[in-house]
């Protein structure tokens, strides 16, 4: 009876993962955790024989792909824990560090674990060059990847092992027809979620922190740009009446100092009293950089700003 539970939460939960990751590929990279649960998961589906003899003959990484394939061989002799065990994994650390065969298991992960860091570290490098360097100093950049690699690596245990453990139970099972189902189902559904929310106004968590580092390194050319953008919204508005057109312009604005994704963050607020306000506002409490106007023109003091503001534009 436990055994079947166990399969039927293990079909829900592989089913429903790659949603959830399309979700958190809004917010942060989740580059190298997609590509290791696919190698990870290629690995169970086609046995470790196989797998070998796939890439052992690829230059320079085929000796580091063929060796993953010892995560199978490790299943074989012991078949996979609880689906609960993986799921809460990280939280589980004191104990698998404690228990030699638990800390086995734990080492057999330790490429997949790798390949994320390699990918995250290369991808990170292009970033840091093409949007943070030379405006930012180096320091605050990698505070920001260091956070989101650390995301990275916890999500990539509760998420690689619970995948190929269920594939793994599946196949130890002879349940291959439901295994193939499972895994077209689990395709769909990340395919679907991504294609529906890419389109939604999230601002990924390295769009936030470039945002409060690049207001911060360049406070008088930020401060100049926020305020040309503002008088510029402020007068296509009043023209036009058109919330859109006005935010898009504030945004062609402030795109002479910030990114492309930074500027897109932002928004239009006003309210009765005839303030304007621009924001990127990721928090009901904090603004990230922000700039109020009235009939006189830009302010500088943020307390003159009116506390009950509607929002113009939403997106």
């Amino acid at each position: 009876m436990l055994v079947t539970l166990d399969l039927v939460l293990r079909f829900v939960y592989v089913v429903l993962i790659p949603g959830a990751l399309a979700s958190l590929a809004l917010l942060i990279s989740v580059t190298g955790l997609v590509v290791s649960a696919a190698i990870a998961t290629a690995i169970a589906l086609i046995g470790t024989e196989r797998w070998r003899r796939k890439v052992e003959g690829i230059r320079y990484v085929g000796r580091f792909l063929g060796n993953m394939a010892r995560l199978g061989e490790y299943y074989q002799t012991r078949p996979p824990r609880g689906l609960w065990y993986y799921v809460l994994y990280p939280l589980l650390a004191p104990y698998w560090l404690w228990k030699r065969e638990a800390r086995r298991e734990f080492l057999l992960y330790r490429r997949i674990s790798g390949l994320v860091l390699v990918i995250a570290v290369i991808s990170g490098a292009h970033a840091y060059l093409d949007a943070w360097y030379p405006d930012i100093p180096l320091g605050r950049f990698v505070g920001a990847a260091i956070g989101g690699l650390a995301v990275q690596l916890i999500v990539t245990f509760s998420v690689i092992m619970p995948i190929v453990t269920t594939v793994i139970a599946y196949h130890q099972r002879g349940r291959t027809k439901t295994l193939a189902v499972m895994v077209t189902l689990a395709a769909v559904v990340g395919v679907g979620s991504y294609a529906v929310l890419r389109d939604y106004p999230f601002v990924r968590f390295e769009t936030r922190e470039r945002i409060k580092a690049r207001t911060h390194a360049l406070p008088e050319r930020t401060h100049a740009a926020l305020a040309a953008a503002i008088v510029l919204a402020n007068r296509v508005f009043l023209q036009s009446r058109d919330g859109a057109r006005a935010l898009e312009a504030a945004r062609t604005s402030l795109r002479s100092v910030y990114r492309e994704d930074e500027a897109l963050a932002f928004r239009l607020f006003a309210d009765g009293s005839g303030q304007v306000v621009l924001m990127a506002r990721f928090e009901p409490s904090a603004a990230a950089a922000w700039l109020v106007m009235d009939a006189t023109g830009p302010l500088d003091d943020p307390q003159k700003w009116s506390a009950k503001t509607h929002e113009v534009v939403g997106r």
